[in-house]
């Protein structure tokens, strides 16, 4: 059995509750552990005070070697975890879908 990746930046409590949640519901949540714990190592060696839309652009453009329809699909992760932390965090970035690669 795997264990399941500490989480170390800003964010990590919201990764945790979303996971759970999403967990809760159901989901086995491969593809969504993989792209947040990515995230989550990216934000924590720039020791990024939140995710910005600055952050989410540079970790976006790390992407870059993939294809669209991948890169787009990680991307829509990130945004579903921003639309969560939003409920108890009106004020925090959520990207927007009109600047993700476009879907083929």
């Amino acid at each position: 059995m795997k264990t399941a990746p500490s989480f170390r930046s800003v964010i990590a409590p919201t990764i945790t509750a979303f996971l759970d949640l999403k967990r809760a519901l159901g989901c086995q949540c491969v593809q969504e552990l993989a792209v947040l714990a990515h995230l989550d190592d990216f934000l924590e060696a720039r020791r990024a005070p939140a995710l910005s839309a600055d952050q989410f652009a540079a970790w976006a453009a790390t992407l870059a070697s993939i294809t669209a329809r991948v890169r787009r699909d990680r991307m829509r992760i990130v945004r579903n975890l921003c639309l969560y932390q939003q409920r108890s965090d009106p004020d925090c970035f959520v990207p927007d879908p009109r600047g993700f690669p476009r879907a083929q």
